[in-house]
């Protein structure tokens, strides 16, 4: 006998893919929190800086896809003014 295959509405693979973004997202702030005590063991290693420098590239460019449009150096104002305004709190 054959198993009928559900197919998955558009609505279910966005939702599905947000929830699996959102653990994603955790698993990321449980590594950072991992990688910022191997800093603080080891604090004249500036290797650890630019492992940060290269995940904040990273954000930018999957920030700036999410914002869409084609201007990516608006985008790229706009997350840094965010990040000016975070810092400024």
């Amino acid at each position: 006998m054959r198993k009928m295959r559900t197919v998955e509405t558009a609505n279910q693979a966005y939702t599905r893919l947000q929830n699996d973004i959102g653990c994603l997202l955790d698993l990321a702030a449980q590594e950072l929190k991992r990688h910022a005590e191997a800093q603080k063991a080891d604090p004249q290693n500036w290797g650890r800086p630019g492992d940060l420098g290269e995940v904040k590239a990273r954000l930018k460019q999957v920030l700036s896809f999410l914002m869409g449009g084609t201007d990516e150096e608006a985008n790229d104002r706009a997350i840094e003014n965010h990040l000016a305004e975070m810092r400024n709190q």
